[in-house]
């Protein structure tokens, strides 16, 4: 009896040291101020706090951040570590702020690297890029890490990037806060994979939200995961921008966006879908060599179409496989475009205008060759008060063809001055370009009253 209660109290201390090593619940605590911070606003904390981050990387702890304004003049580096977090009491309550100055080449306010199994959560890390010049300066700065939590957080007035990383896996952001960041709010660089950015706030960024940079097609990012952020931009720039070299296996999902756009280069085996887009639009552009699903979106535009596709060409077998489904599209300027493309299907769409009188809007749904465009389907999409409400063919001085088209099964509502329903353009026009093999069957025209 003695022997097994023995056994189970070396079970619990066991189990305590465990929880204490990796954990946060029983992790030893290193309270900056115990290490001299001031935290008071003026002073510089500097080197105290990163006493205190030294100190919990030795064997992991958590770096707690009193209420106040800790000011510091130099980075404040976690690097080559295991379970260290940086802990504040609050966003807007501990504030970690860059001192004013003038500063060269790279300043990041906290750089985490070559660490796994970290975070830093409940605090505000402050820019302060009206008191300072000079150099990249970025919030927090990620690079080489595993399984970092970033959580609760608020980042704000960074002339750069609030947050930018490079070479990370298995990140997740969220809660947090993005304000005032003159360039991207996060940009993600190279080597990365597994990100999740979920529930965050991003307000007044004058450049893109999220903006994925790859450098090269050799250096495709896998698992970027996108959900529920809210997005209101202050500028023209897009909310999320998926650059060269590509994303895969990723989902943009259930996003609010106000003012900016989903803009896509080479976004394959993904899905963008569930977003609510107020001003904004989406627009999937050269690149892409694999599927990729664009549904249930709602958007509103003012400005330009709605979904625009713009270099959709698969690769030697064009397997592209896109489909364009279950979107409901308010426009005065047109719905859907696509000007290349190879196995795409437009279906199920809900495309009106915003406004009435019903005068003079684009297209509902447009496919001309600004590039080639074969095995299209439009089908069971309803469009109101569109000039044209589905144009396909040669259109202007476009110069490639359209082949192998079949529009079927939509309703067409028609009251707009000089309006058609289907049209498709057998040419030549004047560049050569012409429409083959098409089927036009079953579509219902409606005449308003």
């Amino acid at each position: 009896m003695k022997n097994s209660r023995l056994s189970f109290l070396r079970s619990c201390v066991l189990a305590i040291a465990v929880l204490g090593g990796g954990g946060t619940a029983f992790a030893t605590t290193y309270p900056v101020t115990n290490y001299g911070a001031l935290c008071d606003g003026v002073t510089d904390d500097g080197v105290a706090i990163q006493n205190a981050v030294e100190a919990a990387s030795a064997a992991g702890g958590r770096v707690l951040f009193p209420a106040g304004v800790c000011v510091t003049g130099s980075t404040i580096s976690v690097a080559n570590t295991s379970g260290v977090y940086l802990e504040g009491a609050g966003r807007g309550v501990s504030v970690l702020k860059r001192a004013p100055g003038s500063y060269s080449g790279w300043a990041y306010l906290v750089s985490v690297s070559s660490t796994t199994d970290s975070g830093i959560r409940d605090m505000t890390l402050d820019g302060n890029r009206n008191l300072t010049t000079g150099g990249v300066q970025v919030g927090l700065h990620l690079s080489w890490t595993l399984g970092i939590v970033v959580s609760g957080i608020e980042l704000l007035d960074h002339s750069t990037n609030a947050a930018r990383i490079y070479g990370s896996s298995g990140l997740t952001i969220s809660g947090s806060r993005f304000v005032n960041t003159t360039g991207e709010a996060i940009y993600i660089d190279r080597y990365c994979s597994d990100l999740l950015v979920d529930g965050n706030d991003f307000e007044s960024s004058v450049g893109q939200g999220i903006y994925h940079y790859a450098g090269g097609a050799t250096t495709w990012m896998s698992r970027l995961t996108v959900t529920r952020n809210n997005f209101r931009q202050s500028g023209e720039a897009p909310a999320i921008f998926i650059s060269w070299g590509g994303v895969v296996d990723s989902v943009i999902s259930g996003n609010l966006i106000e003012g900016g756009d989903i803009v896509t280069y080479s976004l394959g085996r993904s899905s963008i879908s569930n977003n609510v887009l107020k001003d904004a639009a989406i627009s999937v552009r050269e690149g892409i060599s694999l599927p990729l699903v664009v549904a249930n979106n709602s958007i509103e535009s003012s400005r330009g179409y709605s979904i625009s596709l713009q270099g959709v060409s698969g690769g030697p077998e064009d397997s592209i496989q896109m489909t364009v489904s279950g979107n409901r599209i308010k426009s005065n300027h047109g719905g859907i475009r696509m000007s290349q493309g190879h196995n795409v299907s437009i279906v199920g769409n809900s495309i009106t205008p915003i406004s009435t009188p019903f005068s003079d809007y684009g297209h509902g749904v447009i496919a001309s060759g600004l590039k080639p465009i074969q095995n299209l389907l439009i089908a069971n999409n309803e469009i109101v008060e569109m000039i044209e409400a589905v144009h396909v063919g040669p259109y202007s001085t476009y110069p490639h063809d359209v082949d192998t088209v079949l529009i079927t099964g939509n309703i067409i509502h028609s009251n707009a001055p000089g309006a058609s329903g289907v049209s498709v353009v057998a040419g030549p026009n004047r560049q050569g370009a012409m429409t083959t093999n098409y089927l036009v069957e079953g579509n219902l025209e409606v005449l308003i009253p």
